[in-house]
């Protein structure tokens, strides 16, 4: 099924996002300047490379829905 990778693609980047919202929250009640430190540059990284990746996994689910419905 040409679906499955893209399924779990999501599925990944769902949990990698609760986990780090999580991570996020933990880190804010803390109050460590340096856990806030990383919130305010690392964590705005990850969260942007995370959306590029449920981005691409969302085109390529398009096309793979385009491709299964021109082969009907």
């Amino acid at each position: 099924e040409i679906r499955n990778p893209i399924s779990g693609i999501f599925g990944s980047v769902d949990m990698i996002r609760e986990r780090l919202e999580g991570l996020r929250k933990v880190i804010a009640e803390n109050n460590s300047e340096k856990l806030q430190k990383w919130l305010e540059t690392d964590f705005s990284e990850i969260k942007a490379s995370i959306d590029g990746i449920a981005e691409c996994a969302s085109h390529q689910n398009v096309i793979a829905d385009d491709v299964l419905n021109l082969s009907k």
